[in-house]
């Protein structure tokens, strides 16, 4: 029996435009690549591995920077057939990097020009995803970072059609959800099985979910509790250079491992870390245990946090979020 598993990104791509901020406080552009965290995860798998099948879902503008948003994709393998070009800009994130990198959120990022001051972002409104028809009867892992009704939609339809189909959630800042109802919220993390989320976003989520019953908790026992609610079967809490708080069931009992980074990397743009991590604890996900029909246990999570800190360390040492085609034997030479 086959037991492999496709990979597929809902999403609406966008290009991140880069700049750097010289000491006087100068915004100088520097390069223009794809954006969007589950995206990321998609191209950072697929230059990764040979053997993957790869799509995206989605609309894009129909405009050079909608090229340039699937151009990476493309290139490394992704399929981009399914994604729509529409009669609109595509959406531009702009990263300004300091001169001096001191703390992992000292990057700003924004969805306002820093040259023009004209926003750059907005999300379809209209927008429906069909799941393609050769994914259907498939196993797929479902990569999403965004809580939009059409997600909600083409989740529903991949759990209906596909065989087998595992989310991947990758919530990276509190405007992702802050506008929806908790009801709604719940909804669809009860639908996840994979989950990553930064420390300060997890706070806010927390918060908004209205899990305060009155009682002093410490931090170990709200993310107890919210992994608890959701029954998730990986939750990972990252809290930036500083490290991870996994938290997965062992023998039907929750366990909460805490791994500290082993090591402070050369660090030019940390925006691509957390989706390079995100990228490699998929993988290994993928292969050890939907794959291979194995449990998360203590084991498997230090080997896969050890390799993806490995692969930030390479993705941190240069600007932009996505390394290139070229450098591809060397990483697989550290990942492997």
């Amino acid at each position: 029996m086959d037991k492999k598993y496709c990979l597929v990104a809902y999403s609406f791509p966008c290009v991140d435009q880069y700049y750097i901020k010289d000491k006087e406080g100068n915004v100088i552009p520097q390069k223009m690549t794809g954006g969007i965290s589950c995206l990321n995860v998609l191209y950072n798998i697929t230059l990764l591995r040979n053997n993957v099948s790869s799509y995206i879902v989605g609309a894009v503008g129909n405009d050079k920077n909608g090229e340039k948003a699937l151009e990476s994709l493309e290139n490394v393998g992704v399929n981009t057939d399914y994604v729509k070009k529409e009669n609109r800009k595509t959406n531009v994130f702009h990263i300004i990097i300091p001169e001096e990198i001191t703390e992992d959120d000292s990057v700003e990022i924004s969805e306002v020009s820093p040259l023009t001051g004209v926003n750059t972002y907005s999300l379809p409104q209209e927008f429906k995803g069909e799941l393609p028809k050769e994914l259907e009867g498939k196993r797929i892992i479902l990569c999403i970072s965004n809580f939009e009704k059409s997600t909600m939609d083409f989740i529903n339809q991949a759990k209906e059609k596909c065989k087998e189909c595992v989310i991947n959630l990758d919530v990276t800042k509190e405007k992702i959800f802050k506008d929806f109802s908790n009801e709604y919220i719940e909804e669809l993390l009860n639908k996840v099985d994979m989950v990553q989320i930064n420390n300060k976003t997890f706070k806010a989520l927390y918060n908004k979910l209205n899990f305060e019953d009155g009682k002093n908790e410490s931090e170990s026992e709200k993310k107890t509790k919210f992994f608890e609610k959701f029954k998730f079967d990986l939750l990972t809490i990252t809290n930036g250079s500083k490290g991870a708080t996994f938290l997965y069931n062992e023998e039907e009992h929750v366990k909460q491992l805490d791994m500290e980074t082993p090591k402070v990397y050369d660090m030019k743009d940390p925006t691509g870390a957390g989706d390079a991590f995100n990228s490699i604890m998929t993988m290994f996900y993928q292969d050890k245990i939907l794959e291979n029909n194995s449990q998360i246990d203590e084991k498997f999570l230090r080997r896969s946090f050890n390799t993806a800190n490995k692969f930030v360390g390479l993705v941190v040492n240069q600007v932009g979020a996505r390394l290139e085609r070229r450098d591809k034997v060397s990483k697989r030479e550290v990942i492997r």
